[in-house]
Order: structure tokens, then C-alpha cells, then sequence
């Protein structure tokens, strides 16, 4: 009585994550009769393990058993069928078993994966599964004889009477009971006997086609093993071992690199070189990111413990696995990339010897050639807020009402400006303004009696415009306290967007002036003021924030 009441037919599946039993060893409520027969189905790698023996095994569970069995017989797997192909589940073994068309799901796109599975549907995967191997066997004669045959479906007809004659499911002798459920431990033993009884070696020979390569494009999965992590490629099913751990994140960054997260430890694996490449070691690591896509692409964000003020500390490596310092704030995929940004560029100066934003002036007539002045060389006028932030500087208004308060960086030490030659040069830089609501940025030129106060210096300014997308150029007179004058503006005939870069650059030979942005000309005018030597030249922003870098001075070409 017991064979009778174990046999039932499933095939098996690829992955699963649990580790509760082992060959051998210990099978959760399953009864002691099923250990010899669950060690030989562990051996012959139909069965992974279950938390729980004595449950009723679901459809996702059979579907694991069918394609374990298909593995085993066939030593591949068919390819999985499209990931939407169901609405409730995209388990894989389910993909690839209706690929196969062992399964064909509830309709409507419904497979119920959680659902226990049917005696008749059991059945009828069985026959499909051997059906899809192309397994001779005797299918029956197609007439059902048990006393429940009208309580059959007429879908299943063919599968039950497959299983009842050839004794795989008999019931109890007169009734199929094909609507009845069946405990986890019958499953996989009756899926091992069929595996026993239908199973034949492929004997090697000159003809026999060789095993396909692994093909990591192709796709893969990993499964856990005991205290052993595994990747199963889909184009031949050949299975690898990739690492050992307890736990396990799967973290893909590209389809040739795996990064796999333990207590503790996070490794990369490498499929182009069949080996862990890197790996690293923390008390306090917890959590571990790949950053996909982007200026950053492949860099290694991993959390290893709280900072200050309920900041998290993380740690970051580039895609070349260099390790580049640790940032303590990660609230949004901006502030991850902005503060990224930050380090990247902290680690590229102190690698390399540069400073942050930096003037580099080229000067004939003072014997430089491409001097970098840093911010140790400049002097701010007009109260503003600035900081040196990596490779730009950052100036606004100290106060954002009082619009009228214009800050003015300039070149310059403790008892003068820095000389240069007022008759003619170029400037350039690039610009990034944070609105563009009624404000401006550009560059000062032949300035002199700079002092608080807006707009309060002689001297030129040329500058874009966000709001009115146009590029402007204009007189400070420097007297009473603002006045100005306005000398040109241009509409650019595109939209001036704040948060990106633009190229602005001045060309002074002599009285005239042209002003370029993005390399296109703009502005050409005639002005003889302040032609004098000795002037002073910098930065200027009005109203709101504005960014610059890459400012450089050069003498003019003749």
C-alpha cells in the first residue's frame, strides 16, 4: 500500500533557494518510510530541498520537479518562455516548462503558481513532459476504466489514463480522485521513479553532439546549495560554482559580471573569466548597490554602517574597482550621483596634485605660460555666498530678496590685481545657472574700483540670460552705487536651460569686442573705455546661483 499511495509523477525544476535538506540527511516533516527513497532523489538531482515535507505541493513546486527531471534526463533546458507570458508569476521553470508545452496555465494568463496542484494535473504534465523529450512509452488506450472517470477533465483524459495504466497513480484501486492534492515527499519520490524507469545514459560516441558551451549573453540563474552559491546558464544547463555564503543578493551591473552579497562579504563574479575578480570584506557591511547606466556605470556603492546625524556611511568604487572613499548621505538617486560626483573629483585631485576651480592665465608680456591661479588669488566684492566645490565655483546673493546685489569674483592678491594686458585677450568659460527666472552670469573684464555694493566696479561685463535666452553686454560706470550701461543683447534662438553648461567667451582686441556662446558669435561692438593696463578680470553673477569652470585667459593671436 505504501508504492500505491506515493506514486505520482512530476518532472523537475532548476532553482531553488532552500537548504533544509541534504543528501542523506534531513527532510523536514517528511515520515520516516520516504528518507532512503528522498536521499536517492537528492543524488539524482531531482529533489533541492523543502522547508517542509508534509505540505500539499503547489504548481510552481511541480514545475521545479518537471524541470529537474528534464535537466536530468535530457542534460539541458528548453529556453523560458517571454516573461510576461503569465500575469502572476515569472518563475523561470515555469517559462521554460510552457515552453515546452508541459503547461499551459489557468487561461486568461494565469498560471496560479501558489495554488496546490490537482492529481489530474500532475498527470498530465507527466505525459506532456515525457511527450516533450520525445520518450517512448506506453500512453494507454485512451478509455478510462477507474469509478471517478466523470469527475475527469476532459483536458486531463489523455494523462490519467497514462498514469493509471501504466500504475504510476492508481488511487485506491478503483478512484483516480483527480481533484485531490498530494504532500511535497510523494511528489519527488514518484517524480525519482519516474526518472529511474524512463532514464537512459547517453552512451559517448563519435556521433554524440557536444555540450554547448556556456553562453553568460544567453542568460543565467544562481542558486544556493547547502552553504554553496551556483550559476545555471540556460543555453545548455551546465552549472557552475561561483562562491560560497549563507545568504545572498544577486546584484547584476552587465551580463558578464555577477556581484553576489553575503553577511559580511560582497564579490564580483567575472563569466569572461570564469572567476571572482574582486571581492571585499566589512563588520558592517549591510547592503551593496551596482550603479547601472550613466556617467557611472559599474561603480560599487556599498553601505557599511551609520555616520553622523543619522547619515549613512557608504563606499564607493569606480568600475575599475579602485576604491575612491566613502560619502555619508544617500536619500535619492540624485544626491547618490551628485555626492559620487564629489568624490570622484576629490579622488582625481588628490590623485593628480590639482586644486578646485582654478584661472589659467597665459601671459606674454608677465612671462606665464598656462599658470593656474587657485582660490588662494581671488577676492569677492558684494558680499556674496561662494565655495570651491570640486571643479567649479559656486557664487550667489547672501540675500535672494535684495536681487540688486551683484557678487563679483575677481583675480586678485592682498596689495593689487594681477596684470594684464587690458589692450586685447580671451575669455572663456563655461556657465551653469540654477534658474532662470531673472537672472544672469558672465564674465568681468578691464575691471578696476571694485568695492561692496551692486553693480559697483568700471569695467565691462558680458553674461548669458536664462529668462530672456539671450547673451548680453554691458558698461559698469561704478557710480552711484549701480549705475551701468547697456552696450548689446542678442536673443541666442534656443532655450538657455538652467542646471546644464554653456560655453561663453570674449574676445577684446583693441576697442573692439565680440562675445561668443557655445563657439557661435553673437555680439560684435566698438568701445575705447578702460583701456589702460593693469586691469583685473573674474566672474559675475546676478539674482540667483550660478557655477563656473573652466575659465581660462589667453593673449590674443597675431
Amino acid at each position: 500500500m505504501k508504492k500505491l499511495v506515493n506514486l505520482i509523477v512530476a518532472l523537475a525544476m532548476v532553482f531553488t533557494f532552500t537548504s533544509n535538506a541534504y543528501a542523506g540527511g534531513w527532510y523536514p516533516g517528511a515520515s520516516d518510510w520516504a528518507t532512503e527513497e528522498l536521499d536517492s532523489a537528492s543524488q539524482n538531482g531531482i529533489d533541492n530541498g523543502y522547508q517542509d515535507y508534509s505540505y500539499n505541493i503547489t504548481r510552481v513546486q511541480f514545475a521545479e520537479l518537471i524541470m529537474n527531471m528534464y535537466n536530468q534526463m535530457t542534460g539541458k533546458y528548453p529556453n523560458p518562455a517571454p516573461s510576461n507570458t503569465f500575469s502572476d508569476t515569472t518563475d523561470k521553470n515555469v517559462l521554460m516548462a510552457k515552453t515546452a508545452g508541459i503547461i499551459g496555465g489557468k487561461g486568461k494568463g494565469i498560471f496560479a503558481p501558489e495554488a496546490p496542484i490537482t492529481r489530474q494535473e500532475m498527470a498530465i504534465m507527466m505525459s506532456r513532459s515525457l511527450d516533450s523529450m520525445d520518450i517512448d512509452y506506453y500512453k494507454g488506450d485512451g478509455v478510462l476504466t477507474v469509478a471517478d472517470k466523470d469527475s475527469v477533465a476532459g483536458w486531463a483524459v489523455a494523462g490519467v489514463d497514462f498514469a493509471y495504466e501504466n500504475g504510476i497513480i492508481k488511487g485506491n484501486g478503483t478512484h483516480f480522485k483527480p481533484l485531490a492534492n498530494t504532500p511535497i515527499q510523494q511528489a519527488v519520490i514518484i517524480v525519482n521513479r519516474v526518472f529511474e524507469k524512463y532514464y537512459k545514459p547517453i552512451e559517448p560516441n563519435e556521433d554524440t553532439e557536444p555540450i554547448e558551451p556556456n553562453d553568460y549573453t544567453r542568460g543565467y540563474d544562481i542558486s544556493k546549495e547547502n552553504e554553496e552559491i551556483y550559476a545555471t546558464f540556460y543555453n545548455n544547463g551546465q552549472k557552475i560554482k561561483i562562491g560560497e555564503g549563507v545568504s545572498y543578493k544577486k546584484l547584476d551591473s552587465d551580463a558578464s559580471k555577477l556581484y553576489c552579497l553575503d553577511t559580511g562579504i560582497v564579490y564580483r563574479y567575472n563569466f569572461e573569466k570564469n572567476e571572482v575578480d574582486w571581492e571585499y570584506k566589512h563588520g558592517y557591511l549591510s547592503d551593496c548597490t551596482v550603479v547601472n547606466g550613466g556617467k557611472y556605470d559599474g561603480y560599487i556603492i556599498l553601505k557599511v554602517g551609520t555616520g553622523l546625524a543619522h547619515a549613512y556611511k557608504y563606499l564607493v568604487f569606480n568600475s575599475d574597482l579602485t576604491e575612491l572613499g566613502n560619502i555619508y548621505k544617500w536619500n535619492s538617486k540624485d544626491d547618490l550621483n551628485n555626492n559620487i560626483e564629489k568624490l570622484v573629483n576629490k579622488y582625481n585631485r588628490e590623485t593628480t596634485g590639482s586644486e578646485p576651480f582654478s584661472i589659467k592665465v597665459t601671459d606674454p608680456s608677465q612671462k606665464w605660460d598656462n599658470v593656474s591661479f587657485t582660490k588662494d588669488y581671488f577676492k569677492f566684492y558684494s558680499n556674496p555666498y561662494y565655495s570651491f566645490v570640486d571643479d567649479y565655483l559656486s557664487i550667489k546673493p547672501r540675500s535672494s530678496e535684495n536681487k540688486n546685489i551683484t557678487p563679483i569674483a575677481v583675480l586678485s592678491n592682498d596689495t593689487g590685481a594681477w596684470g594684464f594686458n587690458a589692450y586685447g585677450g580671451i575669455y572663456q568659460v563655461d556657465i551653469c545657472l540654477s534658474s532662470d527666472d531673472d537672472s544672469n552670469a558672465g564674465i568681468v573684464f578691464n575691471v578696476e574700483n571694485l568695492a561692496d555694493g551692486y553693480n559697483h566696479f568700471l569695467g565691462f561685463y558680458a553674461g548669458i540670460d536664462a529668462e530672456g535666452d539671450k547673451v548680453m553686454l554691458r558698461r559698469g560706470k561704478g557710480l552711484n552705487n549701480g549705475d551701468w550701461e547697456n552696450i548689446s543683447n542678442k536673443k541666442v534662438g534656443f532655450n538657455i536651460k538652467p542646471n546644464e553648461y554653456y560655453t561663453l567667451k570674449v574676445v577684446k582686441n583693441g576697442s573692439s569686442i565680440e562675445v561668443f556662446l557655445n563657439d557661435v558669435l553673437y555680439i560684435t561692438e566698438k568701445d575705447d573705455k578702460y583701456m589702460d593696463d593693469l586691469k583685473m578680470f573674474g566672474l559675475r553673477t546676478w539674482g540667483k546661483e550660478a557655477k563656473f569652470k573652466n575659465y581660462t585667459v589667453n593673449p590674443l593671436s597675431y
